[in-house]
């Protein structure tokens, strides 16, 4: 095995399990994000650099965490198909993704009925359950009522969540690609 590998362990794993690894990420966002937006919360409406500051943490800290699930993945994969223990699974970045947007995408499915009037208002309760978005709700709407929010909110609630699944798909194709994002990130260029 490489030296500078980051992969800990090169035993194969059960979709269930890396599946559960994904959803495991998911929720330490929701509690990082959380700190966040309890921080900001009284100033969030009253200074828009803080509520962009505020967007920009909680997406850097909720798409970082999907990178490093994706990243880890990859890397494993990449080491069990090269020693020969788990030949490589060409659907396994769509399988992540599906895991890991399956929750947001459920819940935005939820929000999107809310919408149309088919279920009652569901914005506060999306607020909790996917919090890295509260600050794009400030920005989206001053509300907590679903029905304030413009098609484009909606569209961008949407494009939030496809964030996700992209985000695990694209770092686990680099990565089997062989592009080493971390090289780029970690190591000085001279």
């Amino acid at each position: 095995m490489e030296k500078s590998s980051m992969v800990r362990n090169n035993r194969p794993e059960t979709l269930f399990k890396r599946g559960l690894k994904g959803v495991g990420y998911l929720f330490l966002s929701q509690i990082l994000t959380f700190f966040i937006n309890v921080s900001f919360t009284a100033l969030l409406s009253r200074f828009i650099l803080l509520l962009i500051f505020a967007c920009v943490c909680t997406t850097c800290i909720t798409l970082g965490l999907m990178f490093n699930w994706s990243y880890n993945c990859a890397k494993t994969d990449e080491a069990l198909d090269r020693q020969g223990s788990k030949p490589f699974d060409k659907f396994m970045p769509a399988k992540m993704s599906v895991i890991a947007g399956a929750i947001p995408l459920i819940l935005y499915i939820i929000l999107v009925l809310s919408k149309a009037g088919v279920i009652p208002n569901f914005l506060p309760f999306y607020t909790i359950l996917s919090n890295w978005q509260l600050p794009f709700r400030a920005l989206f709407t001053a509300s907590i009522d679903v029905a304030d929010i413009s098609i484009w909110g909606m569209v961008g609630f949407g494009f939030l969540t496809l964030l996700i699944p992209a985000a695990v798909a694209v770092t686990y194709v680099l990565v089997k690609r062989g592009f080493d994002i971390s090289k780029y990130i970690y190591e000085k260029k001279g």
